[in-house]
């Protein structure tokens, strides 16, 4: 697979994820009138367009190369929680106090 290529399904999977959620943004607004994810979704989307990969390498001219290099990193969600619990206690992820852990496999 070429870069261009990857470059497109990149994209396709970004605006199909933008409009899955304006879709359920706009879902909440018209069936319980709730304005604030209106607001936040129209700021966490330019924030999401500003930051992507695709954007630092094609508009603002950034060289394909660390973080940006090709395929991208694709951050979980339960990162920030898993990093957590593994700084939190040592090297085993476990949410158990260290005393009651006996034995770590990592």
């Amino acid at each position: 697979m070429t870069a261009e290529e990857y470059d497109r399904e990149e994209v396709m999977k970004a605006v199909k994820q933008t409009l899955l959620g304006l879709t359920i943004t706009v879902g909440l607004v018209y069936k319980f009138e709730l304005i604030q994810p209106l607001f936040i979704q129209s700021f966490m989307m330019w924030k999401t367009v500003l930051f992507s990969s695709l954007v630092q390498i094609h508009i603002f001219g950034k060289k394909a190369e660390g973080e940006l290099k090709r395929p991208f990193k694709v951050d979980s969600p339960f990162g920030s929680v898993i990093s957590f619990f593994v700084l939190s206690r040592g090297s085993c992820f476990s949410p158990l106090p260290s005393c009651l852990i006996t034995q770590c496999h990592v």
